[in-house]
C-alpha cells in the first residue's frame, strides 16, 4: 500500500492520510486497480504467445500434411512407372539422375540407389557417357522436345535379387559388352539368351521447365523396339531373297495395288512390256498391258482388272496375243491371282505372263 500511495501526488497523500478509514479505502482501490491491469497485460501475453503457438502447430501441422501428400503422391507416381513397360528416367540440370523406373534398373543393370545421385560419366562407359550427355545437352539448350533411337549392351537385371555380374559402375564393373564377346549365362550356370545382346531404344526426351520457364531438369522415355527392328530387318531380307527369286525366273511377274497401279516388275516382265519399272510404276497397267484374242484379234478383258473385280483367279483358256513397242508380237499365257492381307483386306493382285 505504501509503494501505491507514493503513486499519488503529495497532497492527495497527505489528505489520504488525514482522512483516515477513506483515505485508506481510496488507495486500496488504487492499488487494486494498478494489479488489475498487470493482470490484464501478463493474461493478453500469454494468450497472444498461445495463439501465435496454435498458428504454429497448426502450420506445423499444415506442412507436414502437406509433406505426407507429397510423399504418398511420389509413392503413387513411383509405382505407376514402375509398372511402365518403357525405361523412364529424370535428371537434374547438372545430369545427375534423380529418379528411374523398374525397367531402366533391368536394361542398364544398375539398382535404383546406386543410380539417384550418380552421372552417367559414374555409371557407363565412356562412350556411352558421352552419347549420352551429347543428347541431354541437346534437348537442354534447344529447350524442346527431341527424339533419339540408340543402341546399347543389355545385361539383364532383377531389381528384386540384384545384378547377375553385380552394379554396373563405371569403371571397375562391367566393360562396354558386345554380344558374344562373353558367355551367356542364367544365375544357375544354364545359357541365357537374354544377356548381352544389343538392344535399340527409341528414345523421348523432353525438358522440364519451373514456373519462369527456365529448365530444372529433363525427362527421357524410351521404348525397347530391338524386336521391331529384329522383325524389320527380317522383313527387309526376306524381301530381298523374294526379289533376287523373281529376277532370276523366265515368266514374266507384275505386281499391282488394289486398284489396279503397277507396283512391281520383274526383269522378263520389263522386257516383254518395254518398260522400266522406275518409268511406269504407278500408273495403270490397262495402259501398258493389253492381248489381243489370237483367232478374232479382238482385245480381251484385262485379266487383273477381272481379278481384282471378283477377289479370285482368273485364268483364261488358250493362248493371247502381246503386240510389244517395237511392233512384233509374242504369244502369251496369263495367270492373274489377288493378294489379301492377314485380316482379309484386298491389297493388289499379281500377274504372271
Amino acid at each position: 500500500m505504501a509503494a501505491a500511495a507514493l503513486l499519488l501526488p503529495s497532497p492527495a497523500r497527505t489528505a489520504a492520510a488525514d482522512s483516515g478509514p477513506v483515505g485508506l479505502s481510496m488507495l486500496t482501490t488504487a492499488v487494486l486497480a494498478l494489479l488489475l491491469l498487470a493482470c490484464l497485460g501478463a493474461y493478453a501475453r500469454v494468450s497472444a504467445q498461445l495463439a501465435a503457438e496454435r498458428r504454429n502447430r497448426r502450420q506445423f501441422e499444415q506442412r507436414e500434411a502437406r509433406l505426407q501428400a507429397l510423399q504418398r503422391e511420389r509413392a503413387e507416381l513411383q509405382a505407376i512407372i514402375d509398372h511402365s513397360p518403357s525405361l523412364i528416367h529424370v535428371k537434374t540440370s547438372d545430369g545427375r539422375y534423380a529418379l528411374v523406373n523398374r525397367r531402366w534398373s533391368e536394361l542398364t543393370c544398375i539398382p535404383r540407389d546406386q543410380a539417384i545421385g550418380r552421372s552417367d560419366q559414374d555409371l557407363f562407359p565412356p562412350a556411352t557417357a558421352e552419347l549420352l550427355s551429347r543428347d541431354d545437352h541437346r534437348v537442354l539448350e534447344q529447350g524442346d522436345r527431341c527424339a533419339f533411337e540408340e543402341s546399347r549392351p543389355y545385361l539383364g537385371f532383377n531389381p528384386d535379387t540384384g545384378p547377375d555380374t553385380g552394379p554396373a559402375l563405371h569403371p571397375d564393373a562391367q566393360p562396354d559388352i558386345q554380344p558374344g564377346s562373353q558367355p551367356n549365362l542364367r544365375r544357375d550356370g544354364g545359357p541365357d539368351p537374354g544377356r548381352n545382346r544389343q538392344v535399340v531404344l527409341s528414345t523421348y526426351k523432353f525438358p522440364m521447365l519451373d514456373e519462369r520457364g527456365q529448365p530444372y531438369g529433363l525427362c527421357g522415355i524410351s521404348h525397347d523396339i530391338t524386336e521391331l527392328k529384329r522383325a524389320e530387318h527380317a522383313l527387309r531380307r526376306e524381301k530381298e531373297h523374294a526379289q533376287v527369286t523373281l529376277a532370276s525366273i523366265s515368266d514374266g511377274v507384275i505386281r499391282t495395288d488394289s486398284r489396279g497401279r503397277i507396283e512391281f516388275l520383274n526383269p522378263s516382265a520389263e522386257k516383254l512390256i518395254g518398260h522400266k519399272q522406275s518409268q511406269i510404276q504407278g500408273q495403270q497397267l490397262s495402259r501398258f498391258y493389253q492381248v489381243l484374242n489370237v483367232e478374232t484379234g479382238e482385245i480381251r478383258p484385262n485379266v487383273v482388272e477381272l481379278c481384282l473385280a471378283g477377289r479370285h483367279v482368273v485364268e483364261p483358256t488358250g493362248v493371247s496375243t502381246f503386240a510389244r513397242l517395237d511392233g512384233s508380237e509374242v504369244s502369251v499365257r496369263e495367270n492373274a491371282a489377288p493378294i489379301f492381307g492377314d485380316d482379309g483386306e484386298l491389297l493388289g493382285a499379281v500377274l504372271v505372263i
